[in-house]
Parts: structure tokens; sequence; C-alpha cells
């Protein structure tokens, strides 16, 4: 990130959610697994910004191991919304790719930056591809800025 951020969040490499929860295609089909989150996203320096996830699939429903590596290749946007106790919303949007996949997807995954308490990542949306079910806390915890 730049200098001065306003907006944004940056994590640490190895920011991990447990038992985390995606839904894939349609029907759905769960994968529930390890998540890795990274983001170095400001609002300030939108262009320059990056996201990935990389989730490992432990339940391989039906035989299939649902394990993927997703990276941004444009980051759209960065907002930040205060959630009221302290709390900090961030949503970064943009489009990436699935490694293995060339097909451009739309993206969108909102951090959750709390005080005290361990932070979120509320939810990541890959279209046409994955969507992770519910809030999923992290640790170590992210850096959010914009809300305070």
């Amino acid at each position: 990130m730049g200098l001065r951020c306003t907006c944004g969040v940056f994590t640490t490499p190895d920011t991990v959610g447990n038992n985390v929860f995606f839904f894939f295609g349609s029907p759905s089909v769960l994968g529930i697994g390890t998540a890795t989150y990274t983001a170095d996203a400001c609002s300030e320096t939108v262009p320059d910004g990056s996201v990935t996830l990389d989730f490992v699939d432990m339940l391989n429903m039906d035989g299939i191991n649902r394990s993927f590596s997703f990276s941004s290749t444009v980051i759209n946007e960065v907002i930040c919304e205060d959630q009221g106790l302290g709390e900090c919303r961030i949503t970064v949007n943009g489009v990436g790719v699935v490694e293995g996949d060339p097909t451009p997807r739309n993206f969108s995954v909102a951090f959750r930056d709390r005080p005290e308490i361990d932070d979120l990542v509320e939810f990541f949306e890959i279209s046409g591809f994955a969507t992770q079910a519910g809030f999923t806390p992290v640790s170590p915890e992210f850096t959010g800025f914009g809300c305070m």
C-alpha cells in the first residue's frame, strides 16, 4: 500500500480460517476446509491492490477434491463501512482468475476488523465458481484502515 491509506486492508501472508464452508456450482456442492487469505488493498492506490485465496478442501464430497487458488488481476474498488462498536467492514471488489481456469471472474470479499476479538472474513464470492458460506474467524488478525 501507499504511504497513506484512509480505507483499506492488509493481511499477513498466513491469515487463515479453519472449517470454512464454500458452495460450488448449481446445484450447490459443499466444500469444507482451510482458507488462507491475503489482501493488500487501499482506496488511494486501487490499481496496486491484490487479493488471493487458497482453499484446501478437507471434505472431498462425492470423492472430488475442490481445493483451489484464486488471485485478483484487477481491483475495482475498496469500500469502508463503520459497523459500530469500533468494527469496520472493508469490502474489496474486482476481477481475478482461479488457477487452471483462464476465465476472468468478478469477485467480492468483505473483511471485518474487530477490536478485542477475532477478525472475520464475512464473505468471499467468486462469480460463477464459489461462494463462502458464513462468517469465518481468521488468525492472525489483519489490519483494517478507514472506520476509526
